[in-house]
């Protein structure tokens, strides 16, 4: 019988170097340790975080609205195919595409933001 454990560390301090390794051990004994990892913590600066993108309504019929501004965006399916791209307008017209899934991503100075919507 084999499980896998999730182990979560809380106890942190900002702005310092954690290392780790695992070993497993069963009734057979215990496996040699993994390469150590390492991270290190810092403090997050309230409005220094790219602001979180949302996109409305969704799902949509037509158009979808973009909660923050951005420079760029694209329009993907599931399986990974451009479907269209354009820079910034007040809201996206969709209603060229068919029903199903879609991926917006959204390109800012901060960085690229993606989310999944809905075309009714």
């Amino acid at each position: 019988d084999t499980s896998v454990k999730l182990i979560r560390d809380d106890n942190l301090t900002n702005k310092v170097t954690y290392y780790y390794r695992i070993a497993s051990y069963n009734e057979l004994g215990t496996s040699a340790f993994s390469e150590t990892v390492s991270a290190t913590t810092g403090v997050i600066q309230l409005g220094t975080q790219p602001e979180l993108l949302s996109v409305f309504p969704n799902p949509t019929q037509d158009r979808l609205s973009i909660s923050t501004p951005y420079d760029q965006f694209a329009i993907h399916s599931l399986d990974g195919a451009l479907i269209t791209k354009g820079g910034y307008q007040k809201s996206i017209d969709v209603s060229m595409l068919g029903a199903g899934v879609y991926v917006l991503s959204i390109q800012t100075p901060e960085g690229s933001q993606q989310l999944k919507f809905v075309r009714e």
